[in-house]
């Protein structure tokens, strides 16, 4: 479809207007050059025109926002020329390139120069965009004084992790791969990975060991607390090691660290093998349904700068910009559902009934029934969630008692799963084929 030559124009022009474009003077050898900044953080985005800056600028800006929410940054807007993002004519070979300069001494801005205006490299992009994140915060945690003798690399295995982490396919393909390699017995330990400076631009097997290992980091307890203890100690210029992965997870030592990246692996491989997704992550993204982002907000037409919580839903119940966020995620949670155990459908079932309650129906039922409704809820998912910490427990005990000894009870009352029907399987052949049904 032909695009109008004047729409260009009218959008840099409408852009001028909010005060979120502007135009800067060229370089000798390059065209006059378009500046945007994102809405959010205030990335600086220079692009040829204001379309292929928009393109940029809304890949940056949501971006940030989930790296941002997940290691628990304060989220604010940067000040100018602390990122930009630099368009420049496609070259052959090159996508992008992140470097830093200190036109002050300790002032530090970072530069993402990105390459072509049209397919670009996602995937390279975002571990650029995440390896510019995770840098500035190692920054801020630095004197001037020691910007000005020059700024620790943060890990590529970190970084390339990071953005993979974030995105879902990516991390599902990257599990899947990593599944195949553990069933032959063969993955780094985290002594191997943590050296990882630097990894190959295209795919390679420690770009989804990486993306695994961040993973799992974020799966400790101290996850997000245990990733800014990194960067803590790269600000300190110390190189990070297994010792100080252990440390920041709260492992005593390096061997109980490597004990339980190699248990953790196992487990996410025994899960791929058998077709099952992991229990602690379906409700991890559960939860997540019943958070409300900046960005959804904004897209159903909210109140700015508004906190909204689930509980909280009640109190805006049946105005307009409240149906449409929350038809938006019950229609997720029933596709979630789809083909998982009873107590999973159930749950999501009871969260999308609540969502859509509240998005319909300013009066009835009354509000403290609807609060009720929600409490009973929250309780639901602790006894799905501790459910989930039993059953992982009960299959961790049940590889380990090997053959001839006595297999662990299953705890009565608990629903047969996909989860279950796999632990029969694993106990019927560590019994020598006679299968014992749980007690009732």
């Amino acid at each position: 479809m032909a695009r109008h030559p004047a729409i260009g124009k009218y959008m840099g022009v409408a852009l001028a207007a909010l005060g979120l474009i502007g135009a800067v003077g060229a370089e000798p050898d390059r065209p006059p050059m378009t500046v945007i900044f994102t809405p959010n953080f205030r990335v600086r985005v220079e692009s040829t025109s204001a379309p292929v800056g928009l393109v940029y600028s809304t890949w940056a800006d949501p971006f940030l926002q989930r790296i941002y929410r997940l290691l628990q940054w304060e989220s604010h807007p940067l000040p100018d020329r602390t990122l930009t993002i630099r368009q420049y004519p496609a070259e052959e070979g090159r996508v992008g390139e992140l470097t830093a300069e200190q036109p002050v001494a300790g002032q530090v801005e970072q530069v993402l120069s990105v390459f072509g205006t049209a397919g670009m490299n996602r995937p390279v992009l975002d571990e650029l965009l995440a390896e510019a994140s995770l840098e500035r915060q190692v920054i801020i945690r630095m004197t001037p004084e020691a910007r000005q003798k020059g700024l620790p690399a943060v890990p590529r295995w970190m970084s390339v992790g990071m953005a993979r982490y974030l995105d879902s396919e990516l991390r599902v393909r990257d599990a899947r791969w990593v599944g195949d390699s553990i069933e032959v017995g063969v993955w780094p330990g985290v002594a191997e990975w943590v050296t990882w400076q630097n990894l190959p631009q295209g795919y390679a097997e420690e770009k989804s060991f990486s993306c695994q290992a961040v993973a799992w980091i974020l799966s400790r307890p101290s996850g997000a607390a245990g990733v800014n203890g990194l960067l803590n100690s790269l600000s300190l210029g110390r190189q990070i090691d297994a010792r100080q992965v252990a440390a920041c997870l709260n492992f005593s030592t390096v061997a109980e660290a490597e004990s339980d990246w190699k248990s953790w692996l196992e487990r996410q491989g025994r899960m791929v093998r058998f077709g099952v997704d992991v229990p602690r992550d379906l409700a991890r993204r559960l939860r997540m349904q019943m958070v409300f982002t900046d960005e959804e907000l904004a897209r159903a037409g909210a109140p700015p700068d508004l906190e909204l919580t689930a509980a909280r839903l009640v109190d805006y119940r049946g105005k307009l910009w409240v149906r449409k966020l929350t038809a938006r995620k019950a229609d997720t949670l029933r596709l979630m559902a789809i083909g998982k155990d009873k107590e999973f459908c159930n749950l999501a079932a009871a969260a999308a009934t609540y969502l859509e309650i509240c998005g319909r129906s300013r009066f009835w039922p009354l509000s403290v029934a609807l609060r009720r409704q929600y409490g009973e809820l929250e309780q639901q998912f602790e006894r799905y969630e501790q459910a989930v910490i039993f059953r992982e427990a009960y299959v961790d005990r049940i590889e380990a008692a090997g053959s001839g000894e006595p297999a662990p009870e299953y705890e009565q009352g608990l629903e047969k799963s996909a989860l279950r029907d796999y632990v029969d399987r694993v106990e019927s052949n560590l019994t020598g084929g006679v299968f014992r049904p749980p007690q009732r």
